[in-house]
């Protein structure tokens, strides 16, 4: 799965409201775009690490009522508003990490789901909160939408491929039948329209996004 926790994400849409999501979800969250039955094509999560590993040994993805929720719906939701069972405690593990209050935000394109959810330990989130966290979420679901319609052409892929497989430039160049200067220069454009500094970050970027 698509997975960054580091201090920026890498993806300028996100990075740009990092500092306000940390703000207003101090005890973490998680931000997932594009869900489909083979799970998102890119999940952000600054959950605690401890509650992470929970969450996936013992497999609460099933079960959790707010993911149910944000799943089965389209909107704004208060964790405390979810009217749904919460069979194993889910929620109730949850408050142990700090994730005690919550809010989450769903919505759908062409099928597909972006969910964010943000958790505190001090209090409920407030009206206006959740209106600014609303439009957040729309803006980010706009923003990914555009950075992620991006066209490589066949020899682009090809060439990243070949990265991605661990061969050197001079490597890729063999296999592909062109010369190493061939590939730097796909490299060089692939980076520009990825908006990646290095060719392992586009790579990463590339598959992240399951363009490969």
């Amino acid at each position: 799965m698509p997975h960054s926790s580091e201090n920026k994400s890498g993806v300028p849409a996100l990075d740009v409201v990092l500092p306000t999501l940390r703000l207003l979800g101090p005890s973490g969250f998680i931000f997932a775009y594009n869900i489909t039955f083979r799970g998102p094509e890119y999940y952000h999560s600054e959950y605690p690490k401890a509650w992470q590993m929970e969450y996936e040994s013992r497999g609460y993805t099933y079960v959790d009522p707010v993911l149910i929720w944000n799943i089965l719906n389209t909107g704004n939701k208060r964790w405390s508003e979810v009217r749904l069972p919460d069979l194993r405690g889910v929620l109730t593990r949850a408050r142990a990490y700090g994730l005690v209050y919550g809010a989450s935000f769903s919505r759908t394109t062409k099928g597909k789901k972006t969910i964010l959810t943000l958790a505190r330990a001090d209090r409920e989130f407030n009206d206006e909160e959740i209106l600014f966290l609303a439009a957040t979420v729309d803006e980010l679901n706009a923003g990914f939408s555009k950075s992620y319609r991006i066209e490589l052409t066949v020899a682009e892929l090809q060439t990243l491929r070949c990265l991605r497989d661990g061969m050197t430039y001079a490597e890729a160049a063999a296999m592909l039948n062109v010369s190493v200067p061939t590939i730097k220069a796909r490299l060089e454009k692939v980076r520009g329209k990825l908006g990646a500094k290095t060719a392992t970050q586009a790579v990463a970027m590339a598959v992240q996004r399951k363009l490969l």
